[in-house]
């Protein structure tokens, strides 16, 4: 078994790569340069046909694709600890906050990186209003989640549930302190807020080589 990674800009096989340094899993990683395309070449199209990192493959050569996916996929291996619940009630409540972080916040941030970052101009036409109108939006969810996810459900994000929504909260940003960093969900809000500021800080957590 082994998986096909990257690390800078890819939030995704982070995700996974956190899920296992919690889980105590090792497996081989193969880098998947982005920066070179090597992930939309023809020989990786085979393991997903999409061109997207993370995927895992298995001894038999057969491949899964998706952070959540491969996740559920080890976590089904290797069940302790349960980082998504021990009963039906709490893997019910960590799919309710993985869905809402990916479609409230993750998926405009991704709209504001695709539209607004010259690091993305090469991938197409960028449609400058949508990235902004989604950065208002994402501003808007983070504030959701300081009041709401965070500060009015505190539980979720200690003991196993921190681990599992802290992975999302984790993949959020794309450049990171190296050494590790503390911050609120309102210095996230502020770098989206301002294209100049680079580093994302989520969470009370720390973030730091994964």
């Amino acid at each position: 078994m082994k998986l096909y990674d990257e690390h800078n800009p890819a939030p995704n096989p982070r995700r996974v790569r956190i899920f296992l340094a919690e889980k105590g899993i090792s497996i081989p990683l193969v880098h998947v340069p982005l920066r070179q395309g090597a992930h939309k070449s023809a020989e990786f199209k085979v393991k997903n046909s999409l061109g997207q990192v993370p995927v895992l493959e298995l001894d038999d050569g057969s491949t899964l694709s998706e952070s959540i996916a491969i996740c559920r996929y080890l976590e089904e291996l290797h069940p302790a600890p349960a980082l998504f619940g021990d009963d039906a009630w709490q893997r019910a409540r960590v799919d309710m906050w993985t869905r809402r972080l990916e479609f409230a916040l993750m998926s405009r941030i991704g709209a504001v990186w695709i539209n607004t970052h010259k690091y993305t101009a090469h991938l197409g036409t960028q449609y400058k209003d949508f990235g902004e109108a989604s950065r208002a939006k994402a501003i808007q969810a983070m504030h959701w989640l300081n009041e709401e996810g965070i500060s009015g459900h505190r539980s979720l994000f200690d003991g196993r549930y921190r681990r599992t929504h802290d992975d999302r909260l984790r993949s959020v940003h794309r450049h990171r302190n190296a050494r590790g960093t503390h911050a609120s969900a309102r210095v996230a809000c502020a770098s989206i807020g301002s294209p100049k500021r680079r580093r994302v800080k989520i969470g009370s957590s720390r973030v730091g080589r994964a």
